[in-house]
């Protein structure tokens, strides 16, 4: 646990506590992952993350006004769909599939699309996110054979027939995430809750959506110990 060690009694930044995180999961748990997870919980609110080939990582903030940040909560919807899995098998697929010319294609229009879902977030243009989450969702499907299952479709699909203008799962399908017109919520809640309903996932539910903008936070401080929040 030395990468948590070398911490305690020591005030730390966000990047320390992002890199912290991710030798812990990366290095000492042997996790086949990337670092946008652990950098997105330390920054906190809206960034672009650019991981460079020294390992280095640029985060620029994303800065919405406080009007546009909670048209796009309003916006969204989110769900446990009940279901867990490591996302180790996934990862590892992705991972080989770099080597395919095809699938490599793929992977550069994903990052590349990052600046158009920074423009149109700016421009609070909801319905083109959406459209933008939905071809994301269906590009990243093709990279490994294990991203979706059945039910993990039938969430989706259920709330892009109910009226989603797109979305993705996430948290190896343990969420799906729509965005979708406020007058499509209700229609969207009770189709996926049927699929629940369907797949005796009883641990199903819905979950609000807020944003965080401060991040990792020293909850408390003293000479020996620093406890972080992410």
């Amino acid at each position: 646990m030395k990468a948590l060690h070398a911490f305690q009694g020591k005030a730390i930044d966000k990047r320390e506590a992002a890199e912290a995180a991710s030798r812990l999961e990366i290095d000492l748990v042997g996790e086949p992952i990337g670092k946008q997870d652990q950098y997105a919980a330390a920054f906190g609110g809206v960034n672009v993350l650019q991981f460079n080939a020294d390992e280095s990582v640029n985060v620029e903030p994303v800065l919405i006004d406080y009007k546009k940040r909670a048209e796009l909560e309003s916006h969204m919807l989110v769900f446990f769909t009940g279901i867990t899995r490591f996302a180790s098998s996934v990862l590892t697929e992705q991972k080989k599939n770099i080597g395919d010319e095809e699938k490599f294609k793929t992977m550069q229009e994903m990052a590349e699309s990052v600046h158009e879902f920074k423009e149109k977030l700016l421009k609070g243009d909801f319905r083109g996110l959406g459209e933008m989450l939905h071809a994301g969702w269906t590009r990243k499907k093709s990279l490994a054979s294990h991203t979706a299952n059945s039910i993990i479709d039938d969430f989706y699909d259920a709330g892009m027939k109910n009226g989603a203008w797109g979305g993705k799962a996430f948290r190896d399908g343990g969420c799906v995430m729509f965005l979708a017109p406020l007058e499509n919520h209700e229609a969207i809640r009770k189709a996926v809750t049927e699929v629940a309903r369907a797949n005796n996932l009883e641990e199903f539910r819905e979950i609000p959506v807020k944003f965080v903008q401060s991040g990792a936070e020293v909850l408390y401080n003293a000479d020996h110990l620093h406890k972080l929040s992410l």
